[in-house]
């Protein structure tokens, strides 16, 4: 037999493997068997009619009620029986009286308002019973603005020669793979995409919205395989292109920005996040609760120690309506149940559901690990009743030629309850030799009642022995699509500060109604270091390179070049675990609380549900967030000053310290402020060891305030600014010899002459 007859019977198993399986509308009910809840999605300016029949029906049949039509979130609507029934731009109506088995009750649903919100109802046909769940939403437009700048060809935080820019590939195309899957995706959903490095980079896939459908993943792809990082980094730029390609406010509207470093090229973004070089970005900042034709931003960073970067992508989310997630970079890390937290695949997947949170798409697990050469399970979870769909994403990190895949389709195997079901999956992939692929179980369609396919049960992804696949890094991520448990997991504080108290609040429903049984736990993890303050006490000093057009702030890249050559500086900052428990107070609400200590940086959060009752059997649902905990107070009493007039001018040379001992650190040029009636700051020059050099143009005796981070720590004549007399505990097994002038200056001519602090 050739190589080429065995390739051909592949593929020929393959598609035998997931045949189609034909069926009557899988909306109708059923006499032979109790079937799951039915999920309509109607999208305004889509008119639509759903007949609803009867199958296995003896005779004729009598419709009724089950449970009346009742709305959720929709204005203007009751619950009530009535037959028929009409919510604004919904009519039910049921055949009335003994009619023939072929008689259908129809959903009639004309494209109008409302544009959000639910609507429950059960119909029963002579005993025999079937839910159904109905969403409105509008179409979605959504549009990525990915930073291509030079920096981007720096290493992941993945190591094994990966750049950031790999990483981001990988990430944004197994994120396309989901997001045009018809599990999501609905007819009339566009998307675009942006690439911005000194300004906006033309790509193959052109400056239009195309239809969010399979093909559309392809069109990214192939964008992102054309280009390679270079230039800098015109983040107010792309965010601007972003946004005028979605101009029609009657639909959804979503950015999706990622970015690595700090813009450097015009118009910048507000560090509040409210506007781009002056221009607002929605009418009001933050946005209104309940208004519509906002636009929102999701944001993406690379974790750096800049408090101005960190800020601004976290007001850009917050305050538009988004949320934003932060890698850790160098202390990306995998928990104690193979979870991997804070890398650029981790955070796009919690993106995805971020994003497209109001189409149900929630987190069960994820999970890494290497494919042995024995059966081997990769993961196991429990599913709830009623769930909709199940996507099993599978990453192998080797691409297969399409043969191949049929053979590693075939040994990846999915088992609910100690049964195979992999052949009910519809298995989805991008390209010709992917590394990626999912399975979809769709639990309402004809491939699933055939096979008595049902959501809940105990389920598991294991892996055959199969040379193809042995010794392969694996990384699988379970997302259930269930429009009936919803749930939303936030912090009370959106920048806390070290030393204070954070608040996690989450809320658990059931088509509103308040889940009160289940166990809600946060998992903290938090720097192991403050990162400034590690970064001020090392004594690397590195060279920012003036030809590099995405030059980087010398903090940035003394932090960047510690990831890269310094393992002790690296393990200093991986994380430490804490876990809360939160509290059932009533109502579906979970509260607990964190006491923040005093260490700066990004924390990563999985939140955690779980449960177990007779609504909904077992289930687990994760969510990641990250939260940017900002240095504490600046104490000038603890920091060193230092003031001299050169050439005229008055030069100020500055390392803060935190009320709790702590340097500010490098990288935080940009957090000094200085409002002054005849005096302006020029120049502020970082000395990477935590101390800052001001230097100011104007009137020296001109009253001012200083703020640092925006809390200030001086107000007064500039001149009259405090010197240090001594060396500051905290400051002394740093630079115990410490003299005068912080960083030595032959040329500084002081004000206040002091020929030696005292020890």
């Amino acid at each position: 037999m050739t190589p080429h007859l065995l390739q051909r019977i592949r593929l020929a198993c393959l598609a035998l493997l997931f045949a189609t399986i034909v069926r009557a509308a899988d909306q109708d009910i059923d006499f032979n068997q109790d079937l799951p809840t039915f999920n309509i999605t109607l999208i305004v300016g889509a008119p639509q009619v759903i007949n609803i029949g009867v199958l296995g029906a003896p005779g004729n049949v009598t419709w009724d009620y089950f449970l009346a039509p009742t709305p959720i979130g929709v204005p203007g609507c009751a619950s009530s029986p009535t037959n028929p029934y009409i919510c604004q731009g919904l009519t039910i109506t049921l055949p009335t009286g003994s009619v023939s088995s072929a008689a259908t009750a129809t959903v009639n649903w004309n494209g109008s308002a409302p544009p959000s919100g639910a609507l429950d109802f059960s119909l029963i046909v002579d005993g025999h019973a079937r839910g159904y769940h109905i969403d409105f939403r509008r179409p979605l437009d959504i549009t990525f603005v990915l930073d291509k700048s030079g920096s981007m060809g720096l290493a992941s935080s993945g190591g094994g020669g990966v750049t950031r820019w790999d990483a981001l590939k990988t990430a944004v195309n197994n994120f396309m793979l989901k997001l045009s899957n018809p599990a999501f995706a609905q007819a009339g959903d566009r998307v675009g995409l942006t690439f911005f490095d000194n300004g906006i980079t033309p790509s193959t896939f052109g400056n239009s919205l195309v239809p969010l459908d399979p093909g559309s993943a392809t069109l990214v792809q192939t964008a992102l395989n054309a280009l390679a990082p270079g230039g800098g980094t015109a983040m107010g730029a792309g965010l601007n292109d972003g946004k005028a390609k979605l101009a029609d406010a009657a639909r959804s509207r979503d950015v999706l920005l990622f970015t690595d470093g700090e813009q450097n090229v015009a118009p910048l973004v507000n560090t509040n996040g409210c506007d781009i070089g002056g221009t607002a970005i929605n009418a009001n900042c933050p946005i209104l609760p309940g208004s519509s034709g906002n636009l929102k931003m999701f944001t993406i960073g690379i974790g750096n120690p800049s408090p101005t970067y960190l800020s601004t992508l976290q007001n850009l989310a917050t305050k538009n309506g988004g949320n934003c997630l932060l890698t850790s970079n160098g202390s990306a890390f995998t928990n104690t149940t193979s979870m991997v937290i804070g890398d650029i695949n981790a955070v796009f997947t919690q993106a995805f559901i971020d994003l497209l949170r109001n189409n149900s798409p929630q987190l069960i697990s994820t999970r890494v690990g290497t494919i042995g050469n024995d059966v081997q399970k990769l993961v196991d979870f429990p599913l709830n009743k009623n769930v909709d769909k199940l996507l099993i994403e599978v990453s192998l990190g080797k691409g297969f030629e399409i043969p191949q895949l049929a053979r590693v389709l075939n040994d990846i195997r999915v088992s609910r309850n100690g049964q195979t079901v992999t052949s009910v999956a519809v298995p989805r992939w991008v390209g010709n030799a992917p590394d990626t692929y999912i399975l979809v179980f769709s639990f309402n369609t004809a491939r699933a009642i055939t096979a008595k396919l049902r959501s809940e049960g105990q389920w598991d992804v294991t892996a055959q022995p199969n040379p193809l696949t042995n010794g392969l890094n694996y990384r699988i991520t379970v997302i259930a699509d269930d429009h009936l448990l919803d749930y939303s997991c936030r912090q009370q504080v959106a920048q806390p500060s070290a030393g204070s108290t954070q608040r996690f609040v989450v809320e658990l429903n059931d088509r509103g109604k308040p889940i009160t049984n289940a166990t809600v736990t946060a998992t903290v993890y938090q720097p192991g270091d403050d990162v400034g303050d590690r970064l001020a006490r090392n004594p690397l000093k590195v060279r920012a390179d003036a030809r590099q057009q995405d030059r980087t702030a010398v903090g940035i890249l003394k932090y960047n070049t510690l990831l890269a050559r310094d393992p002790d500086f690296v393990r200093a900052l991986l994380p430490k675990e804490q876990v809360i428990t939160l509290t059932s107070m009533g109502n579906g609400r979970y509260e607990g609380s964190y006491p923040v200590p005093n260490i700066a940086g990004i924390y990563q959060m999985v939140y955690r549900l779980q449960g177990n009752d007779s609504l909904h059997g077992a289930y687990s649902r994760i969510e990641m967030q990250s939260m940017y905990v900002q240095p504490g107070q600046i104490d000038p009493g603890k920091s060193l000053i230092d003031k001299a007039v050169v050439n005229g001018r008055l030069v100020v040379t500055m390392r803060p310290v935190t009320t709790y001992d702590r340097f500010l650190g490098p990288a935080a040029a940009d957090a000094f402020d200085v409002n002054a009636a005849s005096a302006k700051l020029n120049n502020v020059v970082d000395n990477q060891d935590g101390s800052y050099t001001l230097t100011f143009a104007g009137n020296a005796k001109s009253n001012a305030t200083i703020s640092i981070l925006q809390k200030p720590v001086f107000a007064g004549r500039l001149d009259r600014l405090q010197v240090s007399e001594r060396i500051p505990d905290v400051a002394r097994p740093f630079r115990p010899n410490a003299t005068n002038v912080l960083i030595q200056n032959p040329n500084l001519n002081r004000i206040n002459r002091v020929n030696r602090i005292p020890r």
